[in-house]
């Protein structure tokens, strides 16, 4: 799936436990640069089927381990 432009579309997770902890992580190899999981969706995949991807292969959660409960977006950036 791409998007118009040099950009392509990703999708990423903001992961919360029942205590209201949101889940984000520092960039190996590139120290105090933070980010939620993420990565792009390749073709044939949807949006959830690349979500599911990212984060077993980013943090190695389950899609069992979870739910969606909300979906924001598309956004774009120049």
């Amino acid at each position: 799936m791409s998007t118009p432009g040099k950009f392509r579309l990703n999708v990423a997770g903001i992961l919360m436990d029942a205590r209201g902890r949101i889940l984000i992580c520092e960039r190996l190899g590139n120290a105090g640069a933070w980010q939620f999981p993420q990565g792009g969706v390749d073709d044939g995949e949807t949006l959830e089927q690349a979500l599911f991807r990212e984060l077993q292969e980013e943090i190695g959660v389950d899609k069992t381990s979870y739910r969606v409960s909300a979906q924001k977006g598309p956004y774009h950036y120049a």
